[in-house]
């Protein structure tokens, strides 16, 4: 299946699927059926900038089409969602971190505690063997 950003022609396209991406769709509320908007505002007719609205204040228009998924299945999801989230306070950038390259791919490394060393960009956001 291919990626939003093949289906566009997007120089940098990849046919790997970035979790944030997944994720967005999964909390898509289209696919039940319903229309949501009012999910940004202008800041001023003269700019492009636009400010994100809190989802509790979204004008959410149920049953204009027909779902794809059913809304006990969504709701299902939602609440997996919303189990797996956690709060990451304060996150530690280390020293070297976006700044040191993987020699393999070209993509920033980053550090992780938990091995005590770098890892590939990519192979933290896509999880592949390099």
């Amino acid at each position: 299946m291919a990626t939003f950003s093949e289906i566009a022609g997007k120089r940098n396209s990849s046919s790997l699927w970035h979790g944030s991406i997944v994720k967005k769709i999964l909390e898509n509320q289209h696919y039940i059926g319903n229309l949501v908007q009012q999910k940004e505002i202008s800041i001023s007719v003269t700019t492009e900038k636009r400010k994100k609205i809190d989802p509790t204040n979204y004008v959410v228009i149920e049953n204009t089409h027909k779902s794809i998924i059913s809304k006990d299945d969504f709701h299902v999801v939602q609440q997996l969602i919303s189990e797996k989230n956690r709060k990451r306070p304060y996150a530690k950038k280390h020293l070297l971190t976006n700044i040191s390259i993987c020699p393999d791919c070209g993509k920033s490394m980053h550090y992780k505690a938990n091995r005590k060393g770098y890892i590939c960009g990519s192979y933290k956001m896509f999880r592949s063997s390099f």
